[in-house]
């Protein structure tokens, strides 16, 4: 398997980076506050995920962030070259016949593609560019037999960030010490990941992650809109693949108190890379059975092959 590839947008097009290099300056917004925004998209044999969807997102928190960053187009042209540059000559440079897989490089491998831009130095441009490496084999075992998490306060209502926009509501920012300190709590702990709940008992998301909770039968997932959360993609699609599998009701969005969460029949954290993975602890506890329940296979299975094919429909 190839290492990580870079590529740079220089302005007008994408440009191979050798990451042995310094790609940003100590002045840099992002190095010295975290200001900057980025979006996470797995690929797999050559084929983007989900990309039109995470640029939408990218351009909203661009927005929030007041960043000046390139169009769309140059956004694609970056996760485009970065993707042939890593499986070497993949579909993408071929064919949109999804029957068709790599001949070289890493086909019929997982990859990790993040976009980001910098606030870059006090006077100058933002950096923009992409990085794009293996999927840890870790991350397909969790899909395979779940994971755990721990229930931590993110000390606000459940509505209290949805209202304050200097907190940023919504927007996938470089600002992750705070998720980060959490996560390595959570891990300290013994657990994959911790989920945020609100000073007011209510379920938000995970530091890395959307939730869906089966309770009576029935699939939800907090309202990001409402809640002031980030709007997932992965779980976005998950909804859509959840009416095509015949999963009753598919995905809804619904508020979830803790206590539903914790009752639930089962549960899942949905993300970008991670994909659907069962939760089957909660705080020490098993989730229903704690075991893979019915639901997150269908879930698991129906987004893993549309991954594969690189398309939803």
């Amino acid at each position: 398997m190839a290492d990580s590839v870079a590529v740079v947008w220089d302005g007008e097009r994408a440009v191979p980076h050798d990451l042995a290099n310094p790609l940003l300056r100590a002045d840099d917004g992002a190095v010295l506050r975290g200001d900057g925004l980025f979006e996470t998209l797995r690929t797999h044999d050559g084929r983007i995920f989900l990309l039109d969807e995470h640029l939408t997102r990218l351009a909203s928190s661009a927005s929030a962030l007041q960043l000046g960053v390139p169009p769309a187009a140059a956004w694609r042209a970056l996760a485009l070259a970065a993707t042939e540059l890593f499986y070497a000559g993949g579909p993408s440079s071929r064919s949109d016949d999804p029957d068709e897989t790599a001949p070289a490089g890493n086909a019929g491998q997982d990859g990790r593609l993040r976009l980001a831009a910098t606030r870059g130095p006090v006077g100058g441009a933002p950096v923009v560019y992409a990085l794009l490496e293996p999927v840890p084999p870790a991350v397909a075992a969790a899909r395979a037999t779940g994971v755990d998490a721990m229930t931590l306060s993110l000390g606000v209502t459940a509505t209290g960030r949805r209202d304050t926009p200097w907190l940023l509501p919504g927007a996938k920012h470089l600002s992750y010490a705070v998720p980060m300190a959490a996560q390595r709590f959570a891990e300290a702990a013994g657990a994959t990941e911790a989920v945020w709940v609100s000073v007011d008992g209510e379920v938000l998301e995970g530091t890395t992650s959307s939730i869906i909770a089966v309770v009576g039968g029935r699939a939800y997932t907090p309202p990001p809109t409402e809640l002031g959360l980030l709007a997932g993609t992965t779980v976005a699609a998950v909804a859509r693949l959840a009416e095509r599998a015949g999963l009753t009701g598919g995905v809804t969005e619904r508020r979830l108190a803790l206590d539903e969460l914790r009752a639930a029949q089962e549960s899942m954290l949905v993300s970008s890379i991670r994909g659907v993975a069962p939760l089957v602890r909660l705080d020490g506890r098993p989730v229903g059975s704690g075991a893979v329940g019915p639901v997150g296979i269908t879930l698991r299975d129906a987004l893993e092959r549309a991954v594969r094919r690189g398309v939803l429909d």
